[in-house]
Formats: structure tokens, sequence, C-alpha cells
């Protein structure tokens, strides 16, 4: 499955848009910032079944993101994160894939408890533009190749454990990722060749509230 990318300019503009409909001059909305690792792999298909002798890697994620107060126990999240991964074959000389991307995340959160300790569960999906791809035999991805698609589309799941310090929260969270569209999508003579990405991914981040405590005056 290919991401036409006009497709997700348009689609990327309307949940910008949206967001910034919902705000209500920043009312009941924090901005953040967040960072980590990812356990992640490029994952090679042949003939949609798994090749052998492969695994993921360790790379980093780190963005920014906005959160609005949707209901008492739900919120909404915008986030723009990069992101790095890759691919490890256990061939005589292993071969190793990296690549590096932009991520548009749209997250639906469901707070568990209302306490100063808050568990949460996360349930979203992102676009992603892939900003460049190479390996350990120097070969360079082309994204004007038909066969190599420069965007991705794929879902979210994961829970988050939040911890507030008056108007700044400290929180951490982990996530499993997989892509629905496919990196690489290619036929040989022998076979076809599917490439799909997916992540577990451990996170921690500091958000801030950008609306003002009330102040009480002393009686």
């Amino acid at each position: 499955m290919v991401v036409n990318p006009y497709i997700f300019k348009v689609l990327l503009c309307l949940i910008a848009f949206s967001f910034l409909l919902n705000c209500q001059v920043f009312c009941q909305t924090e901005i953040g910032i967040r960072g980590g690792l990812n356990s992640s792999q490029l994952v090679y298909f042949f003939d949609n079944n798994t090749v052998e002798d492969q695994k993921g890697v360790n790379r980093i994620e780190a963005g920014i993101f906005l959160e609005q107060r949707l209901k008492p126990k739900f919120n909404y999240i915008l986030e723009f994160n990069y992101f790095e991964t890759g691919n490890v074959f256990n061939a005589t000389i292993p071969v190793r894939l990296h690549a590096s991307s932009l991520e548009s995340n749209s997250l639906l959160k469901y707070q568990l408890l209302q306490r100063k300790l808050k568990p949460s569960f996360l349930l979203g999906f992102g676009f992603n533009k892939y900003l460049e791809a190479s390996d350990s035999r120097g070969f360079d991805y082309d994204f004007d190749d038909e066969n190599i698609n420069g965007y991705g589309f794929g879902f979210i799941l994961g829970g988050q454990l939040e911890y507030k310090l008056n108007a700044m929260h400290l929180f951490f969270d982990a996530r499993f990722k997989k892509s629905v569209t496919s990196f690489i999508e290619a036929d040989t003579e022998d076979f076809g060749i599917t490439v799909k990405k997916r992540a577990v991914v451990y996170s921690v981040g500091l958000k801030y509230s950008l609306q003002k405590e009330p102040r009480h005056l002393p009686n």
C-alpha cells in the first residue's frame, strides 16, 4: 500500500487545523517535549512471508507536542517527532539498514485515574515522511523510485504514567507502532518484496500547562 504525497499533506493540514479550531485560545492546553529509545525494525517480507535471520535496532525518537483536554478523562495529543529505524540481516556479512523520518501523530488519551499519579491509555495513528535511508553497503535509497515509498501511515497503541508537579507534568510512556503502508514494495522474477516498519518506543517527557492556575487570595 502506497500513500500519495498530496493526500499526506492534505491530511496533515486538516489535523493541525482541527486542533487549532478546538483549542479555544489555548484554554486547557499543554505544550511539551518528549524523547526516548525505540526498538524498531524495517521488516522484510518475501511473498508475504517474514524473512529469517533479521533483527531490529535500537534508535532514538524525540519531538514536541500539544495536548488538549476534551473531556474530564479524554485528551487529544498532536505530536511532531524525529524517528530513526533500521534492520540488520545476519548474513555471512551482516547488512545494516538505517532510515530516518519525521512523524505527525494524532492520539486520543484516556485517563484511567484522576490522581496526582495518573495512568492513561493511548490510541491513535500517525503519518511519516522518510528523510533518508541507506545501508552498510553504501547504497542510498532513492525516494523517486516507484518501488520506494517516501511516506507512511500506521497505528499506535500504548500507555502513559504521568506525575503532576504544579504547572509542570513529568511522564513516561510505552508504545507499539505498526505501519500499514510499505516502505518498499517491489516484484522480482522469483518473489515479491515488501518492507514495513514496526517499533516499540519507551520515552520520557515534560509538559507545561498554558492555562494559568487561579490564585486564591488570603482571607
